[in-house]
């Protein structure tokens, strides 16, 4: 998905925009932000507490507007979501 909005300066605020989109885009409207600040994450956002085998989440990454993400990222993520 791709979308184009004001960026966001708080990282609180980008998932929070992530978790309404996706529950729209989804037809999800249960899905739940996954741990408050300071928690361990491993990776994980956002995820569908009804759904446990195989379980769904998301991971919200806020970067500079014009700035790529490196796969080298995005495998570190999934890795850690998988533990």
């Amino acid at each position: 998905m791709r979308f184009s909005t004001k960026p966001s300066k708080s990282h609180k605020v980008f998932e929070n925009v992530c978790l309404f989109l996706l529950r729209r885009h989804s037809a999800t409207p249960h899905l739940q932000l996954y741990a408050n600040d300071g928690d361990a994450q491993d990776g994980v956002d956002i995820f569908d507490p009804l759904v446990t085998d195989p379980h769904r989440a998301a991971q919200c990454e806020l970067h500079e507007r014009d700035k790529a993400v490196q796969s080298a990222e995005l495998r570190a993520e999934v890795r850690k979501a998988r533990r």
